[in-house]
């Protein structure tokens, strides 16, 4: 997938009006393709006024030469500088499009800061651990999934938050047939969910890549969100099966904290899975059409499943570091080395997480029966 919009062009399918206008033409490939950075910033597109702040996004990185594919805008310049106001501004506007009183950087990264990611997983099991899945309506959900990241952070914080803070007296009497039921609820949703999604998936087979990609790019997303969630219903299973042995019968009361927090909780846990999905989003975009930087440092995705965690983790970590520091060097994943400051101190801790990943990916590749290349890594790690 590309960073930004190609210069548009007249296609067969396209309608006569977006031929007349180049703008349109850019808007509808943006709406289409929907970059992470920009779901990240703006949501899913849903509105005219997505339209205008995705083109005037693309305006401005073009104009500053920004090329990361999880940033929208990059890192803030000198407030004094042009730069700086016109970065100033345009956050304002997307600002005031999400109803709060201003966004940063990370608020506008599709990768949070990596201990902001383990809290955000930490999140997802917690709400995972009762059944909130039937509460909203699809129209609700999609709402939802539409907004953009830092509203779907705030919800899960919330959403985590009362959940946390709930008496543990209150957990315990919870009834257990209701937790039986919620283990299966949540067996049964993602099930009918990874059926619908592979079938999609099969219907765009045989369709041009070009029509195809993006679209399939989300559902392998989706796909892999469903999946994992399935794979821990067991875990729930095990934990309903240990509270029953604990309180035998007694743990058919009511818990009145369960019907306070439904709604908002529901909520969370819905933004908890479209933020799973957009980072999946980003990794898969990242592994079918991987930078040379990437490339250099992280070698090929390993097909097994240990290789492929630690791959999309070195992704996300160098990702994450090239946007947070405006770097833009398509050789070198980790930019030039900087010594006495604070990126400096930054960089060779980003350097040596990657390099403790590469154990991983060796062992990936080993299972995986495939050699990496005699020259792995493009950072320069430092001094041993």
């Amino acid at each position: 997938m590309t960073n930004s919009p190609p210069p548009p062009q007249a296609h067969e399918g396209q309608p006569e009006w977006q031929r007349r206008d180049p703008l349109a033409a850019q808007a509808a490939w943006l709406e289409r393709e929907q970059p992470a950075y920009l779901v990240a910033a703006l949501g899913r597109p849903r509105s005219p006024l997505w339209r205008a702040l995705a083109l005037e996004i693309e305006r401005y990185r073009r104009a500053s030469g920004i090329s990361s594919r999880v940033s929208a805008l990059g890192p803030a310049p000198p407030t004094g500088s042009r730069e700086g106001r016109e970065w100033q501004q345009l956050a304002r506007r997307i600002a005031e499009s999400q109803g709060v009183a201003g966004v940063g950087f990370d608020d506008l990264c599709v990768f949070p800061a990596k201990m902001d990611h383990v809290q955000e997983h930490a999140a997802l099991s917690l709400l995972e651990t009762r059944r909130w899945l039937g509460v909203l309506a699809p129209r609700e959900i999609q709402i939802i999934t539409r907004m953009p990241t830092l509203a779907l952070r705030r919800h899960v914080t919330f959403a985590a938050l009362l959940l946390s803070g709930r008496p543990n007296r209150s957990m315990k009497l919870a009834p257990l047939q209701a937790e039986v039921a919620d283990v299966q609820a949540h067996q049964a949703a993602h099930e009918a969910a990874v059926r619908e999604v592979r079938a999609r998936l099969q219907a765009l087979r045989g369709r041009p890549a070009q029509e195809t990609g993006a679209a399939a790019v989300r559902l392998s997303a989706r796909l892999q969100v469903h999946q994992a969630a399935l794979a821990r219903v067991p875990v729930l299973q095990r934990e309903v099966e240990r509270l029953q042995a604990k309180l035998g019968r007694s743990g058919d009361r009511a818990s009145r904290s369960n019907g306070l927090h439904q709604l908002p909780v529901a909520i969370g846990l819905h933004s908890a899975y479209e933020l799973a999905r957009r980072d999946l989003e980003a990794l898969i975009a990242l592994e079918r059409d991987p930078p040379a930087y990437l490339a250099g440092a992280l070698g090929t995705v390993p097909f097994v499943a240990e290789g492929r965690a630690a791959w999309r983790e070195g992704a996300r970590l160098i990702e994450r570091y090239r946007a947070e520091h405006g770097i833009n060097d398509l050789g070198d994943a980790l930019g030039p080395r900087r010594s006495g400051d604070k990126a400096g101190h930054a960089r060779q801790e980003v350097a040596e997480q990657i390099e403790g990943l590469r154990v991983a990916l060796h062992r990936g590749v080993e299972l995986g029966g495939r050699d990496l290349p005699d020259e792995l890594s493009g950072i320069d790690f430092g001094p041993p």
